[in-house]
């Protein structure tokens, strides 16, 4: 992981920069977990809010969804259960961001 080759805060800078590229839940919860490390007091207790609360959104999010109709799951399914189009359900690749 790059927080172990460079400084939480450049690790940080990165994900920060990723994020404004491609919005993601997954590189949220990342950025959030560093924001912890160097927390103290109040702040420690507002990231540990926030990393909870992204986590229980990720736990929501489909890892699957259906190139035809939308429909998302947890998971993979050959023939799609809502438009019952065969073999278009496929993984996710952008870290849980809604389009």
């Amino acid at each position: 992981m790059l927080s172990k080759q460079h400084s939480v805060r450049d690790a940080a800078v990165f994900i920060a920069n990723a994020l404004n590229k491609t919005p993601s839940l997954t590189m949220l919860h990342r950025l959030a977990e560093l924001g912890s490390v160097g927390a103290s007091g109040e702040f420690k207790d507002t990231f540990r809010v926030i990393r909870a609360t992204l986590e229980q959104l990720l736990k929501q999010t489909p890892t699957y969804r259906c190139n035809h109709c939308g429909y998302g799951s947890k998971a993979l399914y050959w023939l799609c259960p809502s438009c019952k189009t065969w073999a278009s359900i496929k993984p996710r690749h952008d870290g849980g961001a809604e389009k």
